[in-house]
């Protein structure tokens, strides 16, 4: 043991994001991982970056979903999706977005991704109190909250406005009958609410093993479902 403090996971990911940029003609990671942690952020090109990525930390839904997310892959992906949220509004951002999401594409992969797009959009917002509402363990609810951000690529479909509502609500309702996850979500913005609300009332009219739970946030529509035997008190902690 060296005794020194292990780095910040997330401080790593982010810097790591540079580390291609500057590996041709900077550092080696053997080299970039000695130096300094000022030197290290200095490599990034934009100081405010990394500060704006941990800038997230102190949010009033990071400091919410901390209690309940401890998985550190899940906890530095969730965060990266409230960055790319609080960039989003600002055309300043475009690169940086286009930065992150390719970064985290290439060590997480589409699955990643989509984790961060469930937090950036506020899917994760609607799903958190959804569960508190329902069980009364809060370990259990970090477990439910843990293994549906985790299993989102599967669990979370992002509802387009095109989208056939008699073919998807078929496929969506087949996927709760097969394998019976404890919870579903439907997510959809702007026009695309219509479709979303008609795919919801064709599932929720043919079965009565999941409860609805709707939230309208920012011009967007998440629609839960979470499984009727959930609701089952648990033991309190």
């Amino acid at each position: 043991m060296s005794g020194l403090p292990s780095r910040d996971p997330l401080e790593e990911f982010a810097a790591g994001l540079a580390r291609g940029s500057f590996e041709a003609a900077g550092p080696t990671v053997k080299e970039y991982a000695a130096l300094p942690i000022n030197r290290r952020l200095a490599l990034i090109g934009r100081r405010d970056y990394i500060l704006e990525v941990k800038a997230q930390r102190q949010s009033a839904e990071w400091l919410l979903f901390r209690e309940y997310i401890r998985d550190k892959r899940l906890s530095i992906l969730a965060q990266m999706g409230l960055t790319l949220r609080d960039w989003e509004s600002d055309p300043a951002h475009a690169r940086d977005i286009d930065r992150l999401r390719n970064g985290i594409h290439q060590k997480h992969g589409e699955e990643g991704v989509h984790i961060a797009q469930v937090v950036q959009s506020r899917v994760l917002t609607g799903v958190v109190p959804a569960v508190l509402g329902t069980v009364s363990s809060k370990e259990r609810a970090a477990g439910l909250i843990e293994a549906f951000l985790d299993k989102s690529f599967q669990l979370c479909k992002f509802v387009q406005e095109k989208d056939s509502v008699g073919a998807l609500g078929r496929a969506i309702g087949d996927h709760l009958t097969m394998n019976r996850p404890p919870l579903f979500v439907l997510f959809a913005r702007g026009s695309a609410i219509t479709t979303c609300s008609k795919i919801v009332k064709q599932l929720m009219e043919s079965r009565h093993d999941y409860q609805l739970q709707v939230q309208d946030l920012y011009g967007s529509r998440i629609a839960v479902l979470v499984r009727t035997d959930l609701h089952v008190a648990s033991p309190r902690f």
